[in-house]
């Protein structure tokens, strides 16, 4: 091998690998768990993506940008709908996913709220 296709076989790995760090685990949990309507995944992936927020406090902005986040790395559609809209102890707030599966575009539910450190969680998962 000559030291132009060393090069460029290393850059290719190294693309690829960036690529898939991108999304990451928690966008395969995300699209597993939200096609198998299984919450338990849904909820490590969605605190998994909260944990690469550069601030985990359950703001709206924070929401907004975990639903960008989501949307950017995931292939699917996450939409902020409502923020401590939802009057319980502790408030919660509303995020609309949109995703393909097996031809058909479905859509979920996903409700967060905080803990006691005011850090978002993940709540619920509702059709």
């Amino acid at each position: 091998m000559n030291k132009s296709t060393s090069f460029l076989l290393i850059f290719l790995l190294f693309f690829a690998s960036c690529q898939k760090e991108r999304g990451g685990r928690y966008c395969d949990l995300m699209k597993e768990g939200l096609v198998a309507n299984n919450a338990g995944k849904v909820e490590k992936a969605i605190n998994e993506a909260i944990a690469r927020l550069e601030d985990e406090e359950h703001t709206a902005d924070n929401l907004s940008r975990l639903a960008t986040l989501l949307s950017s790395s995931c292939g699917i559609t996450a939409e902020a709908l409502c923020f401590s809209c939802n009057y319980s102890d502790p408030p919660q707030s509303e995020m609309q996913v949109t995703f393909q599966s097996g031809g058909t575009t479905r859509t979920k539910m996903i409700r967060i709220t905080h803990a006691p450190s005011q850090r978002m969680i993940f709540r619920s998962m509702y059709d």
